[in-house]
């Protein structure tokens, strides 16, 4: 079984090549140790958590002209009024009414936010939004028409 986000220290989603040819979602040690035999193959892309009441998922298209490179982790948490869909590693969230409205939330986020910050010149970045699409970079990318 070959780990392709090597770092399995941290609560971050996972794709794990399990060697048939197909990914698997794996969510690192707190969850992994929950769910310790537990896979979703990327055709079910969902966990519940029910320690924490949390759900994980992963955003594996977006509107074009965006492209996902690489499957994008997503947490869903509960709220009072809703739930919160978070893209942790770029810091983005989105919430909505119901998981699913959270979740395509942040894809419509995730795509003008990219946008937005791709057109403007790094240098006027601060440290913080510099990451952020840098993150997001290593996760979506623009087509351009030829």
């Amino acid at each position: 079984m070959t780990v392709i986000s090597p770092n399995s220290t941290t609560s971050t989603p996972q794709w794990i090549d399990d060697g048939s040819g197909r990914h698997v979602f794996g969510i690192g040690n707190r969850v992994t140790q929950l769910f310790k035999s537990f896979v979703v193959s990327v055709s079910d892309p969902l966990i519940d958590d029910p320690v924490t009441g949390s759900r994980y998922t992963v955003i594996m298209a977006l509107e074009p002209p965006f492209a996902v490179i690489k499957p994008i982790p997503v947490t869903i948490e509960k709220t009072d009024d809703g739930y919160v869909a978070s893209f942790e590693d770029a810091n983005v969230n989105s919430s909505g009414d119901t998981w699913d409205e959270a979740v395509s939330n942040l894809k419509y986020l995730l795509v003008d936010l990219f946008d937005d910050l791709v057109a403007e010149p790094t240098n006027t970045l601060g440290p913080a939004v510099q990451r952020q699409i840098e993150v997001m970079k290593l996760f979506v990318r623009k087509q351009y028409d030829a």
